[in-house]
């Protein structure tokens, strides 16, 4: 009896197992993407960061494509405020008034630009910085190719901080900075420029809670920094 009584169990278990495998192989499966990125990782010390996303999908097989991204470009920041005012400085050699064509040239493409920038935003004041520098009493003589140099000259005085000015104040009046850029340089003097001083000077000058731009109409190699003099010697290469 007992005998009889394990086969039974034995067939009841066999035909428990054969109905579970085919009700497994009558389930159909399906491949449901939630998310096709993850969040992006960012790397320690602000030195780049790691992505992923599918990009490609085969929901028959359940099979998905993963594209892994690694950047090492740091962390853009976050929040950037925008402001209602925005204030511009134009940095302008002050060299240019040595030339008279190059100065009306210049009045002219800064009046052009300045006038776009007051017509996309009432709410834009530009100011305009001098680029000076030490003084540059010296030519070269063409028949010679010695370097002639005028008492005035500074060639090797150090640039300095003070080699930039504000030829005119923040505003939003046109006439203004025409008038501003005719008067700039009264004396007509030369200058060795100093581009380092004129960013710095713009750089202290703009008002707290505006959005700051910069633009440099400078378009030569500077002569001088903070702390460098402009002395050098010429010569004829043969």
């Amino acid at each position: 009896m007992l005998k009889k009584s394990f086969i039974i169990l034995i067939m009841l278990l066999m035909l428990v197992t054969f109905c579970n495998r085919v009700n497994a192989t009558e389930i159909k499966t399906s491949l449901n993407i939630i998310q096709k990125a993850s969040e992006t990782k960012y790397l320690e010390n602000n030195q780049g960061y790691i992505s992923k996303e599918i990009v490609d999908s085969n929901v028959e097989n359940g099979e998905v494509t993963i594209e892994l991204k690694i950047n090492n470009n740091k962390k853009e920041q976050e929040n950037t405020e925008n402001y209602e005012n925005t204030e511009i400085y134009l940095m302008v050699s002050e060299n240019i008034v040595n030339n008279e064509e190059t100065l009306t040239n210049n009045i002219n493409n800064i009046e052009k630009l300045v006038t776009k920038i007051f017509n996309k935003n009432s709410k834009t004041k530009v100011g305009i910085i001098g680029i000076k520098g030490t003084i540059n009493d010296s030519k070269l003589d063409e028949e010679t190719g010695k370097l002639i140099t005028g008492d005035k000259d500074e060639r090797k005085v150090n640039g300095s901080v003070n080699d930039a000015e504000i030829v005119v104040g923040l505003t939003n009046s046109l006439d203004t900075i025409k008038n501003g850029l005719q008067n700039m340089n009264s004396s007509k003097t030369k200058y060795r420029a100093n581009l380092q001083a004129a960013i710095r000077l713009a750089n202290k000058s703009y008002s707290n809670n505006t959005n700051k731009i910069l633009i440099s109409l400078y378009d030569n190699v500077p002569d001088i920094a903070i702390g460098v003099p402009g002395s050098f010697s010429y010569r004829w290469l043969i």
